[in-house]
């Protein structure tokens, strides 16, 4: 488990040897500030970006994002068992 998404510093050892990321995480914006959807969508991200380029220089980092979606959408039907 880790808990601190802003630092992937204490788990930075179990991220090295891997040739990929997918990055998912991601929030809503509705409701939220300004600075609080950027400390998700940004800086979470990229921490962990620096922290798996750090320990795998040759890495592959895809952000996937869900940016216009909706329940309704074809993409999100795929997704639904």
């Amino acid at each position: 488990m880790h808990d601190d998404f802003f630092d992937f510093s204490a788990i930075a050892k179990q991220l090295a040897g891997y040739d990929v990321c997918f990055f998912c995480l991601g929030v809503s914006s509705a409701g939220m500030s300004e600075e609080a959807y950027r400390r998700v969508t940004y800086d979470i991200t990229l921490a962990a970006a620096q922290t798996l380029l750090d320990a795998n220089p040759k890495i592959a980092f895809f952000y996937i994002s869900g940016a216009g979606t909706n329940s309704s959408s074809e993409a999100a039907a795929c997704g639904r068992a």
